[in-house]
């Protein structure tokens, strides 16, 4: 699939979400004044490397098919690709004067350093090495303008998670895992397209 374009970006956003503000439903985040400009600068940010002026310099073909991709995706193994990936880093950065520190290249960083190290995370079952691979590959071949969430609310620090409403496995089902409860700070959310929960601890289950 590769690198999508501004107007791909701005249509997945129109999904049905689940976004409040102030207590009320934005039926549409695209329509939503307050929004526009954080999404028009977001599907620049996709138009970018679509311009020949910098296509060779923000994207990579694809391990898989070949198609031009994101190369802040770019798992490096010598010096050159460093440096086409931290050329490309650069390039959208300046793009918005290094304004916005949440552009998707933080989280394509995160998922690309999760399938650099998969041994590690499957060095008790290799489906967690397997999983982490595979996710980097489709946020790479489908351009997934991606976020995660830091922390749990607190109300108590002398109680356990389970005081708090923090976002917890629930179970499994054909279509992926249910989870229950909040989770705070996900910078990115309400015009992203998937958000990513990290376990910073051991998880109960």
């Amino acid at each position: 699939m590769g690198i999508k374009t501004g107007r791909a970006y701005v249509e997945s956003l129109r999904d049905d979400r689940a976004l409040y503000v102030n207590g009320e439903r934005v039926k549409d985040v695209t329509q939503y004044p307050p929004y526009q400009g954080i999404i028009n600068e977001m599907a620049a940010h996709f138009d970018r490397p679509h311009d020949p002026k910098f296509h060779s310099r923000m994207t990579y073909p694809s391990p898989l098919d070949g198609a031009p991709v994101s190369n802040s995706f770019r798992l490096t193994t010598n010096w050159d690709e460093m440096v086409e990936r931290v050329t490309g880093e650069t390039l959208r950065a300046a793009a918005t004067y290094g304004l916005m520190g949440r552009l998707p290249d933080f989280m394509n960083a995160f998922v690309t350093d999760m399938a650099a190290i998969a041994q590690v995370l499957g060095r008790q079952d290799k489906a967690y090495a397997d999983n982490a691979h595979h996710y980097w590959e489709y946020c790479r071949d489908h351009d997934i303008c991606l976020t995660h969430t830091l922390v749990d609310p607190h109300r108590d620090y002398g109680k356990g998670l389970d005081a708090q409403g923090a976002l917890t496995y629930v179970g499994e089902t054909d279509s992926g895992i249910l989870a229950s409860g909040a989770r705070m700070l996900s910078t990115l959310a309400p015009v992203s397209e998937e958000i990513f929960w990290p376990v910073y601890s051991t998880p109960p289950w």
